[in-house]
Formats: C-alpha cells, structure tokens, sequence
C-alpha cells in the first residue's frame, strides 16, 4: 500500500514534450551558430576547411608558441601577397594562419555544414595567442580595404572589432573601422564612424590620416544634420498642416489604435509610389529588402522617438503609461468622468499628430540622409 502511494506521488513524464522541448532547444542553438557563421567575413568562414586537416588537428593540439611560429610563417607570406596586390592571396594567407587559433568546425562525424561552431582563441587563450589574432585581423582589414572598401565594408567592421577585442587601445583598429562605417547606409553608422575616429585620433594625434579622417566625417556628419533640420523646418512651416485629416474630437481608443498600428503605418509609407519613383530617380533600389528595410526602421525610429519626446512633455513616463491611461479614460463610462479628460483628449491627439509627422518626416529626409553618407571616404584609405 505504501509502495502504491509513493508511486502516485512521482511525476508523470511526459516523454513527447520533453523530446519536442529538446528539438526545439537544438533548433535555436544550430540558427544561432548558423547566424554567427553568416555574420563573420568569408577569410574567417573559409576556416571551416581546416576542421578535418590532420596538419590543423595536430597544430591545435601542439603548444602556443608552435602556432604562434606557423603563423608568423604564414603571414610573413600574406604580407608578400599584399605588397604586390594580390590581395586574394593574402587573404588566404590570413585564413590559414587564423584557423591555427579561431576557426569555425563541425561536430565529429557530421560532413553537413548545417550545424557549426566557432572556436574563438580571444574568449579562452592566451595572452600570445590573442595578439597574434590581432595581427592577423588587422592584416586582413587592411587587405580588405584596398581591394575595396565600399563592398567589404561589413567584413572589415567585424575584423577590426575583433581586433579591438585583443586591444581597446589601437589607434588603426579604431581608424580602419571608422572608415568602414563611414561607407555604410546604416543608421547611425556616420556617428559610430566618427566615435571611432575621434578615438584613433586621441590615441595617435599625431598622426595625419586619422585627423583628415576626422575631419572629413565631421563635415559630413555636420551637413546631414543640417538637411535634416532644413527638412524639418521646412515641413513645419508649410501651409498645408501635416496633420490634415485628424479629427481631435475622436475617441482616445481610437487614438491608441493608431499609435499601436504603426506598422501599418509602415507598410503604407513604403507602398507610396511618389516617394519610390523619387528614389528611382536618386538610383536607389527601392524593391530591394536591404532598402525597405533600412527604410522601414528609420520610420520606426522616428515614430518613437516623437512618441516618447511628447509623453515626456505631458509628465508621462512612456507610451505603455500612456496607452494604459487611454484605457482607462475610455472605461470609465457612466461611472463618472475624469476633470482632466478634455486635456487627455488633446494630449493624445498631439501624440498622434506626432507620430503622423514623423511618417512625413521620415519620407523626406531618408533620401536625403543616404545621398549623404552614400559616399566613400577615398581620400582616407589606408596603405596595406
């Protein structure tokens, strides 16, 4: 009797969701180093070849110093490469002497590249090790830039931030990726580029590339805040009101869904032919995902960023204060009235005038900002 009783107690276990729970935790580990291979430059990826090589078996098992010694061997090489533009070459050469200390590999006995891993020497090595990834990574950068900096943008960002990893402190690193970023569309990428030069420029003021560098990225940085401001002014001192078609006596649940369809809001904006065949004409590729994309996340953020700018205003703390006062200003029904519901009602539709703004204004200056930062910095690249 009591053998049956503690037998009762013990849990059920449920056989089916304990393997589907299993699968779907191996799903997400495999999309995640999947999207970590993705991410990383094609001289970092190529590692993968390495993982059977007996010759890289028996490196990664030998001391810190032999590998050190391969791949100064090796780089000494690449350097060759680079001097006399094979740039390829010399990529190959980083490629060979990184994976004697990071490299991508696959389980034992699976052939599939589908499910990889990283072994990064900087999260677990040595002191030795880490500087000589540092080399490699800023030699690779440097390759990377003169073969061509506007399409490897992405790769040299990766490498030098690796290599910042090892040193904080490299005055190259910062300047190498400042001028990567100073190539991208992406938004804030001029300011995160000009943070890195300011940087490179502390650390080594002496020297002339990194001021001019600086300099340069300062100006451009300065004129797409300039357009920007133009836009703005000029929009806010139109004689058509961007709000037209807003009628402030609506609802506050009406209001509220308004602010939480944004993304419809979205969607419309980049649906707007008068907007796309202006950028047609800029040479933008408007039915690119890269574009709408970039787009779409610029009207996000400028929705928001009025959103929060205009809660603040009315002595809110954020839009979920907000939204939870629209609600309860709608439910209060026949139960009484609120003395402050006249004030809320306008409150509310300012913050969706805002946010109606911020479409328009996202429209008009997108163009303008990527015109701006679409240019490369040629005058600042480096020598390998």
């Amino acid at each position: 009797m009591g053998a049956a009783a503690a037998a009762d107690d013990e849990p059920v276990v449920d056989f089916n969701e304990t393997l589907r729970r299993a699968v779907e935790l191996k799903a997400r580990r495999l999309a995640e180093t999947r999207a970590e291979y993705e991410a990383a430059p094609r001289f970092v990826k190529d590692t993968l070849t390495t993982d059977r090589d007996e010759k890289y078996v028996a490196l990664r098992a030998d001391t810190v110093d032999a590998r050190v010694a391969f791949a100064e061997d090796v780089i000494e090489r690449a350097n060759e490469a680079a001097r006399g533009g094979l740039y390829d070459d010399a990529l190959e050469g980083c490629t060979d002497a990184l994976a004697a200390f990071c490299y991508f590999e696959r389980p034992p006995g699976v052939e599939s590249t589908a499910e990889v891993t990283y072994v990064d020497h900087l999260s677990q090595g040595s002191i030795e090790g880490a500087k000589m990834v540092k080399r490699i990574m800023l030699n690779a950068s440097a390759c990377l830039m003169n073969a061509d900096l506007g399409k490897n943008a992405s790769e040299i960002e990766w490498a030098t931030t690796q290599a910042l990893r090892v040193d904080a402190a490299s005055a190259v690193a910062h300047y190498r990726r400042g001028c990567a970023r100073a190539t991208m569309v992406d938004e804030h990428a001029m300011e995160k580029a000009l943070d890195d030069f300011r940087r490179a420029v502390a650390l080594d003021p002496d020297e002339k590339r990194y001021a001019r560098a600086l300099s340069e990225c300062a100006r451009r940085v300065a004129a797409a805040k300039s357009a920007s401001r133009a836009m703005f002014g000029k929009i806010f001192s139109s004689d058509k009101a961007i709000y037209d078609g807003i009628d402030e006596s609506e609802d506050a649940h009406v209001l509220t869904k308004r602010k939480c369809d944004a993304e419809d809001e979205v969607a419309r904006v980049l649906l707007d032919e008068s907007l796309k065949s202006k950028a047609r004409e800029m040479g933008f590729d408007v039915d690119s995902e890269a574009f709408q994309s970039e787009f779409a996340a610029l009207i996000r953020k400028e929705i928001d960023s009025n959103i929060h700018r205009e809660t603040r205003t009315f002595g809110l703390k954020s839009c979920v204060e907000w939204i939870s006062r629209a609600f309860g200003f709608v439910d209060i029904g026949e139960a009484g009235t609120r003395s402050e519901s006249s004030d809320f009602r306008a409150s509310s539709s300012r913050l969706v005038v805002y946010a109606s703004a911020a479409i328009l204004v996202a429209r008009l200056t997108y163009v303008v900002y990527a015109l701006l930062t679409k240019q490369s910095l040629e005058s600042v690249r480096v020598r390998a």
